[in-house]
């Protein structure tokens, strides 16, 4: 690791914000993120959530692509794709 990073090995999302995300000094919007439903990660589908405008997702999966909200909780969020704002 680099001087002033630190691995973190044992973070537990309850929920994550669709809107602003601050870590250290910056601050990072959520633009896309993978789900993954299933029992483990060898078992389930993926889908994905990308963002179409401000407060509006764009869910994508095998079988359709489709406007919707941000999930409560996201507890199937497996991947974050942010966004230095």
């Amino acid at each position: 690791m680099r001087k002033g990073e630190r691995k973190i090995t044992n973070l537990n999302i309850k929920s994550i914000s669709s809107s602003k995300i601050c870590i250290g000094d910056n601050v990072y919007k959520v633009n896309s993120a993978i789900l993954h439903y299933g029992k483990n990660i060898n078992e389930g589908y993926y889908t994905n959530l990308l963002r179409a405008e401000d407060t509006k997702w764009t869910s994508v999966n095998d079988l359709k692509v489709e406007i919707c909200k941000w999930p409560r909780n996201a507890k199937n969020a497996y991947i974050f794709f942010l966004e230095q704002i």
